[in-house]
């Protein structure tokens, strides 16, 4: 059994996020890291407000950490009278194929990260099954942040 990609993170002192896209820069490898944590900021006492669009890095400023892999295989085929069903890891509850997931399990994705998967969403790509790399890896991402928060509160 295959399992998709697994998602790469990074951090810097204080900041956790995954790495949406690797491309070559003026000093080398580059990662264009979408943040998902932040530290917090002394004076208000709440976190620094996270971007809403991937920042770009030399990968040798950032600490790269593990990953996450997620046990979906997109090697099988989907039985046509098979319903769509939200992405979150344990949830079968059925959503339009547009979506990623359902509104409980969207409500639980950082705000960041739900503006970039709603970006990089391609009217159709459900339909082509050709969805961007991109928009793979946000939605990959979007999924873990879910199974992570999830995990915590149980």
């Amino acid at each position: 059994m295959s399992s998709y990609p697994s998602v790469t993170h990074a951090s810097k002192p204080g900041w956790l996020g995954y790495i949406c896209e690797t491309p070559w820069g003026l000093e080398g490898i580059c990662a264009d890291v979408m943040w998902l944590e932040s530290p917090i900021d002394p004076k208000t006492d709440k976190p620094y407000p996270l971007p809403l669009f991937p920042q770009r890095y030399s990968v040798k400023d950032l600490t790269i950490k593990g990953t996450i892999a997620l046990d979906e295989s997109p090697d099988e085929p989907e039985a046509e009278a098979v319903e769509h069903t939200c992405h979150a890891v344990g949830c079968d509850r059925p959503v339009e194929p547009k979506y990623l997931m359902c509104s409980k399990h969207w409500a639980m994705v950082p705000a960041n990260l739900q503006t970039q998967v709603q970006q990089l969403y391609r009217p159709g790509q459900e339909v082509d099954k050709n969805p961007s790399p991109g928009y793979l890896n946000a939605a990959r991402a979007a999924i873990a942040a879910v199974q992570r928060k999830e995990e915590a509160a149980a």
